[in-house]
């Protein structure tokens, strides 16, 4: 059996899947691997193209397709349902690896570290323009463990740079992710943060200062595809998730992140009925009128938090004015 399964998810990705894939392909490895690439009834030439690929390479590509499309994180769990190797790694299929030997790198150091169950590296971002940006931009190899996060010392390191030990989802993928499947919670864990918070709450993390990954920065992404208040919104859903998730964590951590991510919803949405006379999309207003009844019934105050903020009267009296519309929603959806 393979040691490693490689996922890769893709939805219209036609102009970049064949990159990422042969970005695996070329890794110099001593063990066993499996591509398992999980698309989302793409409506392009992807499958196409994933078709072609699992023809050139039929015992390293395992192709799991659908017959509709239904959205990130049901696409994520097919991908993962059901994986025994003992580690695992994520591309998503408009992102690519770096360099030929940084695979067998991280598999090494996790054989030689059973204390670790996260093992990665930099990650530069490509944008449209051809502009490139390391994430890390670290000068050495750094050590991290769960309690690091907790008080904000450790650092983003991009799934793409990821191996994981499979300690999560070799005995099958926990209820949570199915719970939230439908509901407006899914953007918390369909993401690459619970995965990682996870995984390094049962081991530590190394990261290598070297750039392994790239990571591209396009409109059709599906966090940078999304607008400014939609990407801010999904931010306080997910912390107030891993506040109620890590509830029993010590001195609360996750609370602070919590009223910190509300507060800074709020105040982005101030801002932009102040100045840019901005209006929710259906979309977002059903996020935000969801979240913000989780956060009422939950008792939550922006005022909570220990960090510092300046009270000012025009604020307030537009936040008032906010919070009357969601209210009625809230109320009418009861």
């Amino acid at each position: 059996m393979e040691r490693l399964t490689v996922v890769i998810l893709t939805y219209n990705l036609e102009e970049y899947i064949e990159q990422a894939v042969e970005s695996v392909l070329i890794q110099k490895v001593n063990f066993e691997y499996k591509i398992r690439i999980s698309d989302d009834c793409s409506s392009d030439h992807t499958v196409e193209k994933l078709r072609m690929l699992q023809e050139k390479y039929p015992d390293k590509i395992e192709l799991l397709l659908s017959k509709e499309n239904g959205g990130c994180l049901k696409n994520s769990n097919r991908a993962f349902a059901g994986i025994k190797s003992e580690y695992i790694t994520l591309l998503d299929g408009d992102d690519f690896w770096i360099g030929e030997n940084q695979l067998q790198k991280k598999i090494d150091f996790l054989d030689n570290h059973p204390e670790y169950t996260l093992c990665g590296g930099d990650t530069v971002m490509l944008y449209h323009n051809g502009e490139k940006k390391q994430i890390i931009h670290a000068q050495n190899d750094n050590s991290y463990d769960f309690e690091d996060y907790l008080q904000g010392k450790g650092v983003y390191v991009h799934p793409s740079a990821l191996v994981l030990r499979n300690c999560i989802y070799r005995d099958g993928i926990p209820q949570i992710y199915y719970d939230v499947e439908d509901t407006f919670e899914n953007c918390a864990v369909r993401g690459d943060e619970f995965r990682f918070l996870t995984h390094i709450e049962k081991g530590k993390l190394m990261v290598f200062s070297e750039v392994v990954s790239c990571y591209r920065i396009h409109e059709r992404g599906i966090w940078q595809g999304s607008s400014e208040t939609r990407r801010i919104i999904e931010t306080a859903v997910s912390k107030n998730f891993y506040d109620k998730y890590y509830a029993g964590i010590k001195e609360n951590t996750f609370r602070q992140m919590c009223i910190s991510s509300y507060r800074n919803l709020m105040k982005h949405l101030i801002e932009q009925q102040i100045y840019n006379n901005y209006c929710l999309t259906r979309q977002e207003t059903e996020l935000l009128a969801e979240y913000l009844k989780d956060i009422a019934q939950r008792e939550i105050k922006w005022t909570d938090s220990k960090i510092k903020y300046e009270r000012r009267q025009p604020q307030i009296n537009i936040l008032k004015k906010i919070w009357r519309v969601v209210r009625k929603k809230v109320q009418k959806g009861k």
